[in-house]
């Protein structure tokens, strides 16, 4: 994410601009405490500094600002990305807010399923019980809905992963995993999300689907999924636009566009999904290289004229 906003940001008349990143690394320190803490920390780096944009992401990042910005930052316009569970009523009288909101594409990845595999009865979606986790289940329990009744959802329980590795590995044909967002369980261990899609579809008997770009490790398969690049590459274009003199208040939330149908060429191999069952400008990734595909035009031109020149020897013969 932090590469796609920079790569859209720090163009042209902003190449010099400099950036500063502060990690507020709330998902392993979660005291109740900790933003009291930070808005002192930041209260001495950034007293005698001029910023002219804040770039926000993930949740506790924007609660965070809503909370402080006034305080540590008064006036600095705000882009934000990553945020779950946006409405506008979460930026109402706030000003020189904007940002991209992350709106799963929950039904779009669960249509893809069903094309793929249309035997499917039950479907385990997997999010952790940290705030982001849970925010994505009340997402995900809302846009389930128009599903209810054609197959069944089961979320997962605060498993310990390796509890949760067991129970996707006992599940029987016509299951299918979807998972969301995942980065520690109820032990404390904590696992990033690219190991995690790793650790999870490594062996297991029935396909997983996921709705983060970070998860397309090992076999999963993939779907409509939430890219950090092009999340990110979407809040640079926003923040340039704040730079060059919109005020960030009056552009509109991005909440749709974000998301790409992105599929893992060694999860599609594993569960035997064709690749004309898949949505159209679908990417897939991991696909080994193939000489004939890359120089196909060029191959069957020289097979035509080899071709022709036999013809031509053979009348002359």
């Amino acid at each position: 994410l932090e590469q796609g906003m920079n790569d859209e940001l720090l163009l042209p008349p902003y190449q010099n601009a400099i950036v500063h990143v502060e990690y507020m690394d709330t998902k392993r320190n979660r005291s109740s405490r900790l933003y009291e803490q930070l808005n002192r920390i930041y209260t001495e780096k950034y007293q005698d500094v001029d910023l002219d944009l804040i770039l926000a992401t993930d949740n506790n990042a924007f609660d965070f600002l809503l909370q402080y910005r006034d305080e540590l930052f008064e006036g600095v316009p705000v882009v934000f990305g990553g945020v779950n569970n946006f409405s506008d009523e979460s930026i109402a009288g706030v000003s020189g807010f904007t940002g991209v909101a992350e709106v799963i594409s929950f039904g779009e990845t669960v249509e893809s399923i069903l094309m793929h595999f249309p035997d499917t009865k039950e479907i385990y979606v997997v999010n952790d019980y940290l705030k982001t986790g849970q925010a994505w289940r009340e997402s995900i329990l809302r846009a389930q809905k128009p599903y209810e009744g054609k197959i069944r959802f089961v979320h997962n329980q605060n498993l310990s992963i390796e509890e949760l590795q067991q129970k996707i590995h006992s599940m029987k044909p016509g299951a299918v995993v979807l998972l969301g967002v995942y980065f520690a369980d109820r032990t404390g261990q904590y696992l990033t999300y690219e190991k995690f899609g790793q650790f999870i579809s490594r062996n297991s008997p029935v396909p997983v689907y996921c709705l983060v770009r970070f998860n397309l490790r090992d076999n999963v398969v993939g779907g409509k999924v939430i890219s950090g690049y092009h999340h990110g590459r979407m809040m640079g274009e926003l923040g340039r636009r704040v730079l060059g003199g919109e005020s960030a208040g009056d552009i509109p939330v991005v909440k749709v566009g974000a998301n790409t149908f992105i599929f893992n060429w060694f999860g599609l191999e594993s569960f035997d999904v064709p690749r004309d069952a898949l949505p159209p400008d679908s990417v897939v990734i991991n696909e080994p290289y193939s000489f004939y595909e890359e120089y196909i035009a060029l191959i069957w031109t020289a097979a035509g004229a080899i071709l022709v020149l036999c013809l031509l020897v053979f009348q002359l013969s």
